[in-house]
């Protein structure tokens, strides 16, 4: 008995883990904002030149390129850059209904609130624990099942659009 309740909180992680693997993106789980050295910030900001897109540090210019980026990020920069022209807040709510399982009403009253095809933060939150919770009762009930799956899914790609928005891009502006 004691063996089973040991092995679900492991298969729970197990599936979450796997998945944020196969994504390609798992590594920014890992990654903390807790220990930010807020003078250091400052001070490359302080050094910025919007001209040159460049730092002017007292060893000479630096320049932050996509291979920089790719090193420190760990993302790979090979491929066709994303280019899409801007979307309306009715195909905003179709994808937030199709990709995310949210509620049609819940996810137009979300885009009207944002004045954009967009959605905030805490609207990911909320939508992803509903998800979690969702997925957790049915499995409960009915094992993993095909509806389990498509719900882990759409929990994994919540979680990742938060993610993506937190640590790579921060600064709202």
């Amino acid at each position: 008995m004691m063996h089973d309740k040991e092995t679900t909180p492991i298969k729970a992680t197990r599936w979450w883990r796997d998945s944020l693997q196969g994504t390609g993106l798992g590594w920014l789980h890992d990654t903390s904002y807790n220990m930010i050295d807020h003078s250091l910030i400052f001070a490359f900001v302080e050094r910025w030149q919007e001209e040159t897109s460049s730092f002017h540090l007292s060893f000479g210019e630096m320049t932050v390129t996509f291979d920089d980026g790719s090193c420190l990020l760990h993302l790979p920069i090979d491929g066709m850059l994303l280019s899409h022209e801007a979307i309306t807040r009715d195909v905003a709510v179709e994808w937030i209904v199709t990709h995310l399982g949210s509620d049609s009403g819940e996810a137009h009253v979300e885009v009207t609130k944002t004045k954009g095809a967009h959605c905030r933060f805490g609207y990911l939150q909320r939508i992803f624990k509903q998800r979690m919770k969702e997925q957790l009762e049915l499995e409960t009930e009915h094992s993993v099942t095909q509806e389990v799956r498509r719900m882990r899914d759409q929990a994994v790609r919540i979680y990742l659009l938060y993610l993506v928005g937190i640590t790579l891009f921060t600064d709202k502006s």
